[in-house]
């Protein structure tokens, strides 16, 4: 009986011990504590478009750089969907400028000039034209912005236009205008160009690469271009401007408006998908060098609205023009006023 009774009494210890242990366990005691939880990681640095302290003017910070064309792909109804224009503020500063640039997801400057308050913003692409409009308006509403437009690029334009019913043959008449006798008298002695200056002549226009190869072997010199021709668009308007503008004006076509092409050096500026700015920039750019006269051609105008419909997203026609909002009308007429500046102080600056 006094064994069975100790043999319990060794059970309850053990059992005591093993139970001890358990407890133990899972209060995480002896050296098995579990480690310490990760520090969470660091908020991710706000995103900077402009970088210098923060309270200077943004104006003097900006640098002076130029944006790539873009690819036709993010060119809907002559808007750039990766793109805004902004005009700052004259007190902007580069912290406003970075505060107002998150608002919209903007990640870089594409356009600049410094000491000029206009610049071209780099944002992700839109789904639509109605949605870039719409993050213009957001933009415009920031602290430093005085406005923003949704980016857009020229339209090529042809005038007078011709059809079935009013055939090129029918426009003779524009020859009483005497548009090749326009050019300087001086040459109707048939002098060599090589003794006097040569005309630079500045064709601002939608090139396309493999319709400009085909084309040169018309004209007497081979073109100069300026920046580079997009590969993915298909258009013939710019070389058409070009032979109308330094072709040889006789009856062979294709028929220009120079009685003396040889005297002519052709400059094509391409235009198609790039923004306006960019395009006014490079354009300053290029004709800075030219120290006399040089003639500037620009057969390209804006697109028509491009803001009807519930959403914004619709082409304007008769049927839906009443949904064309007044203010709309009041933007387009800025952003043709504002840009029609900025080409005449891009131009003075370049002439010095």
């Amino acid at each position: 009986m006094r064994k069975h009774r100790r043999a319990i009494r060794r059970f309850g210890l053990s059992s005591a011990i093993v139970l001890a242990g358990f407890a133990l366990a899972a209060c995480g005691g002896g050296h098995h504590d579990s480690p310490p939880a990760p520090a969470p990681p660091p908020a991710p640095p706000l995103s900077i478009v402009l970088s210098g302290a923060g309270t200077a003017t943004a104006t003097g910070v900006l640098t002076t750089i130029l944006a790539l064309p873009t690819t036709s792909a993010d060119v809907s109804h002559g808007f750039l969907l990766t793109r805004l224009t902004v005009l700052l503020r004259p007190d902007a500063t580069v912290d406003q400028l970075n505060a107002a640039a998150r608002a919209v997801g903007a990640t870089r400057v594409l356009t600049s000039r410094n000491g000029f308050p206009l610049l071209t913003l780099e944002v992700p692409r839109q789904a639509s034209v109605g949605a870039l409009i719409a993050l213009a308006k957001t933009l415009r509403a920031q602290p430093g912005i005085a406005t923003a437009f949704a980016a857009r690029t020229l339209q090529p334009s042809m005038l007078p236009s011709t059809s079935a019913a009013l055939p090129a043959s029918s426009l003779s008449h524009l020859l009483a205008t005497r548009f090749p006798q326009a050019w300087n008298a001086h040459t109707a002695e048939e002098l060599s160009c090589s003794t006097r200056r040569q005309v630079p002549i500045y064709v601002v226009d939608a090139f396309d690469a493999s319709e400009f190869a085909a084309s040169v072997p018309f004209l007497s010199a081979t073109p100069i271009t300026v920046g580079t021709f997009p590969s993915d668009t298909v258009t013939a308007h710019g070389m058409r401007v070009a032979f109308t503008v330094a072709g040889q004006f006789d009856s062979l076509a294709p028929t220009g408006a120079d009685p003396f092409p040889h005297c002519a050096v052709l400059h094509l500026v391409e235009s198609d998908i790039d923004d306006l700015l960019t395009t006014v920039f490079v354009v300053s750019d290029a004709v800075s060098a030219e120290t006399g006269h040089f003639i500037l051609n620009s057969s390209a105008n804006f697109y028509d609205p491009f803001a009807c419909g519930d959403s914004d997203s619709d082409e304007c026609t008769d049927a839906n023009a009443n949904t064309l909002e007044s203010l709309t009308v009041k933007d387009e007429i800025s952003q043709r006023v504002l840009f029609a500046g900025a080409v005449a102080v891009a131009l003075k600056n370049s002439a010095g």
